[in-house]
Formats: structure tokens, C-alpha cells, sequence
């Protein structure tokens, strides 16, 4: 277990290997380019065998992370740091999904306009249910 922070692994670095040290700047580049290489590789993904999603939103130092999940699998097939969560963003998204085969017949979301709006514009036809935890978590 260690910090996680690019000055705290820079830190860290020496200590574990004696005589190595790394600058910030290589060090960040390590994620920025595995950011990439990840990017490049979903985007290849086939997603035609997903029927059953759901959609959901979070922050990451407010700023919003669109996300979409396979209920059959587990498999997270969207993930977008966003300017917001509007319904511009998630047609987005969604058409991202969409266009690497995403083709649902059921849609589990919340209630935030953005979402709603942007799954309907996106996929008009498949079943939409709002999700059972913000109806039941005060």
C-alpha cells in the first residue's frame, strides 16, 4: 500500500530503489499514456451482445463521469469525464456506445433530466426503468 499522488510516488521512488529517481513529469506521463492506450483499445470493443444496462452518473472533483454498465456482466461499457451531465453529454456517450453495437432492450437509470433526455434521444425504443435505489434512499 502506497500513496497514489505523482509527488508522493516521486518521493516514494528512491526509497524503494536506491540511487533511482523519476521527475514528476515522467511519472505522469505513465497514466496519461496508459489513458490513451485504454481509449484506443475500448473503442474497438463490440458491444452488440449487451441488452440489459444501466446508466448513472458521478463526480470527480465536480466534475461529472458518465458511466454505463452490462447487468448481465458487470462489463462497464461507457466511462466519460464530462463538462456536465447534461442531455448533450450523454447523447454523447451513448452514441459512442451505440456506435461500437450497443443496442439495449432494457435501460435502468435515475431521474436527472440529462439522463432521461439523452437515453430517449439516443434509444427511443428499449424498455427505460428508473432505478429502484433513488427511489428507496431518502
Amino acid at each position: 500500500m502506497t500513496p497514489n499522488g505523482i509527488r508522493a510516488i516521486e518521493d516514494l521512488i528512491p526509497i524503494i530503489y536506491p540511487g533511482v529517481t523519476r521527475s514528476f513529469g515522467s511519472i505522469q506521463s505513465l497514466p496519461i499514456e496508459a489513458q490513451e492506450k485504454a481509449r484506443q483499445f475500448n473503442n474497438t470493443l463490440d458491444f452488440s451482445l449487451i441488452k440489459v444496462a444501466a446508466v448513472d452518473e458521478m463526480y470527480n472533483q465536480s466534475s461529472a463521469v458518465l458511466a454505463g454498465v452490462d447487468l448481465e456482466s458487470g462489463f462497464l461499457h461507457s466511462l466519460e469525464l464530462c463538462e456536465s451531465h447534461s442531455t448533450e453529454d450523454w447523447e454523447m456517450v451513448l452514441k459512442q456506445a451505440k456506435s461500437q453495437g450497443l443496442n439495449l432492450d432494457i435501460i435502468v437509470k435515475d431521474a436527472p433530466p440529462g439522463i432521461a433526455c439523452g437515453v430517449k434521444q439516443v434509444f427511443p425504443d428499449p424498455q427505460q426503468r428508473d432505478d429502484c435505489f433513488h427511489v428507496l434512499y431518502p
